[in-house]
């Protein structure tokens, strides 16, 4: 069911020489407050799951293919706005070399706590349960409709096995608008 949001109108839609230019800012801010003050109340938690890697293919190995050196592993757009409530990472083989730590990027900026980060211990093959858990910089971390998520590598494992088939997964609130 789609989550119905109160909100302000501030005018007519971008482009048709009456709207006005704020019009996004607004959006943006009528959706939060409409999430905050408790419009929320019938919205279902979603997830999906982003592949970082190939399912047989180590993080080196996908390094290796896009030939980073800022160690962007994934980058996506997002297709809703979304209010995230929890990260997960994941391997489909777990790595035995020891800790992998991510971080996740909207637009530029880190949705975690400085320092904080997602990590994969060592011989685990989900970051579920892991301590300390990623702490996200604010108390309500809205992603953007059309933003840009970047996955990046903060730190691998040396040695040991290494993991294949990593998987990053966003669970939530779909924010669905009018607009």
């Amino acid at each position: 069911m789609p989550l119905e949001l109160g909100a302000i109108d501030v005018g007519s839609a971008p482009g048709d020489k009456t709207g006005d230019p704020g019009r996004t800012a607004f959006q943006t801010t009528n959706t939060n407050m409409a999430l905050i003050s408790g419009f929320a109340a019938d919205a279902e938690i979603k997830a999906f799951t982003a592949s970082v890697t190939d399912e047989q293919q180590t993080v080196d190995e996908r390094i290796a293919v896009l030939g980073t050196s800022d160690d962007i592993l994934r980058t996506f757009r997002m297709p809703f706005s979304f209010v995230l409530l929890e990260v997960r990472a994941s391997f489909n083989v777990e790595d035995s070399g020891g800790d992998l730590d991510l971080d996740i990027l909207e637009d530029g900026v880190s949705i975690f706590a400085s320092g904080s980060a997602l990590t994969l211990g060592s011989g685990m093959r989900t970051s579920v349960g892991y301590s300390p858990a990623p702490e996200f910089a604010a108390t309500n971390i809205i992603l953007n409709d059309d933003s840009e998520i970047k996955v990046q590598l903060l730190s691998q494992p040396s040695g040991g096995s290494v993991g294949k088939g990593l998987n990053v997964t966003l669970i939530g609130y779909v924010i669905w608008t009018s607009f």
